[in-house]
């Protein structure tokens, strides 16, 4: 895998998240933002929660591996990005 091929799959993989926590946001809340308990035993929230968990550790998966294994092109993609911000 090439340097930007990483890159796609990291941005569709955070997509994915992106969406499986939207759906989560779909359920109430309190006032204080926690999800009550009678709705995290429903088995949609259940469902929902999963795909979410499973979604987010794929991603973590793969930043751990992408990072390792691109470190140098990371690195010189944030300075390219940040030269200009800096005196």
């Amino acid at each position: 895998m090439t340097y930007n091929q990483g890159l796609i799959v990291q941005n569709a993989l955070e997509n994915e998240v992106s969406q499986a926590s939207l759906e989560l946001r779909k359920f109430p809340r309190t006032a204080n933002g926690l999800t009550p308990d009678e709705v995290k035993f429903t088995p949609e929230f259940q469902e929902s929660k999963a795909k979410f968990n499973a979604a987010f550790q794929s991603l973590r998966n793969f930043n751990a591996s992408f990072t390792k294994n691109f470190k140098k092109e990371i690195r010189q993609t944030g300075k390219e990005k940040y030269s200009g911000i800096r005196n």
